[in-house]
């Protein structure tokens, strides 16, 4: 609400505020990440490289939280407070709806992609920062970010500026490397009912509460065992 007032107060003042770009990333950060593991009660791993040890686990059919720099405001989770996953499988898509994010199976989901990638599926690069607009996808490449694409054969995406998130775009391109496109699966951090998680602690008693395999906070990494 105090966006909008301002941007009408400067509609009023004769600017176009339809020709600036928006920062979304404007709530409270993680907090102390480092006493809420402790208070936790685990030992996360520190990895030297994260981005690589997050597209490992995606690549390998888990289920990862991200959780990186200040909450979004708006209505999508884009790649600080997100539950990402490999976008080629529409078996993984079906078990986040069941056994993490706890809802209607028929509800679907979108995908962060890097310019490369929406070149190399979509036929384009057109900035696509919010996640809000609907592309078609051509038939033949479909298949290739099946986990993602809607019935009627478009989808969603979020095309990452490597400026604004530098290391969310250093984890897209790792996980191109292994799976073939620079894309993920990306949905809201939260259990159905709830907002989005905000502080390391919302995230950490989310990820207890589902099956999600891994959480990323910061530079730390904390893993459950492999389901059987």
């Amino acid at each position: 609400a105090a966006l909008g007032a301002a941007l009408l107060a400067s509609a009023q003042l004769g600017d176009d505020p339809r020709a600036a770009s928006y920062p979304v990333a404007l709530g409270p950060d993680a907090g102390d990440v480092e006493a809420a593991l402790r208070d936790f009660g685990q030992q996360p791993e520190r990895p030297a490289d994260l981005e690589a040890r997050v597209a490992d686990l995606i690549a390998q059919g888990r289920v990862v939280g991200w959780v990186q720099g200040r909450l979004e405001v708006g209505a999508r989770s884009l790649g600080r407070r997100s539950i990402l996953a490999d976008p080629t499988q529409v078996a993984l898509r079906d078990a986040v709806n069941a056994r993490v994010k706890f809802r209607e199976p028929w509800r679907p989901y979108a995908p962060s992609m890097t310019a490369a990638a929406a070149r190399q599926v979509l036929g384009h690069d057109r900035p696509r920062p919010h996640m809000i607009v609907a592309d078609a996808v051509p038939e033949a490449q479909a298949c290739r970010l099946a986990g993602v694409v809607h019935v009627d054969g478009t989808l969603r995406p979020q095309v990452v500026d490597p400026v604004e998130q530098p290391r969310y775009h250093r984890l897209l391109e790792a996980v191109g490397e292994r799976i073939g496109v620079e894309a993920v699966l990306n949905t809201s951090f939260n259990l159905r009912g709830e907002p989005p998680v905000c502080t390391a602690r919302d995230a950490l008693r989310t990820f207890v509460s589902s099956a999600m395999d891994a959480v990323a906070i910061g530079p730390f990494l904390l893993s459950k065992p492999p389901a059987r």
